[in-house]
């Protein structure tokens, strides 16, 4: 049986709410819904390591907090 996650985080950036769910080998979906976002994340993390694996998860929620948020 595979297992899902949901979070819900408060506050995010910039003082948004949001909430994320992850699923298996990378994959993940963050909601900030005060600003209309949604951003899904396909990464391949099956047969690396989870250091390597913790690097990417942090990288990509760096791009999405101060990157994509900045655009809004």
């Amino acid at each position: 049986m595979k297992e899902y996650y949901v979070w819900i985080h408060s506050p995010f950036f910039d003082g948004y709410d949001y909430f994320r769910a992850n699923g298996p080998g990378g994959q993940f979906i963050v909601v900030v819904s005060d600003i209309k976002l949604m951003a899904t994340v396909t990464n391949m993390w099956n047969g690396i390591p989870t250091a390597t694996a913790n690097h990417q998860w942090y990288n990509t929620l760096d791009i999405i907090m101060n990157k994509i948020i900045q655009i809004y």
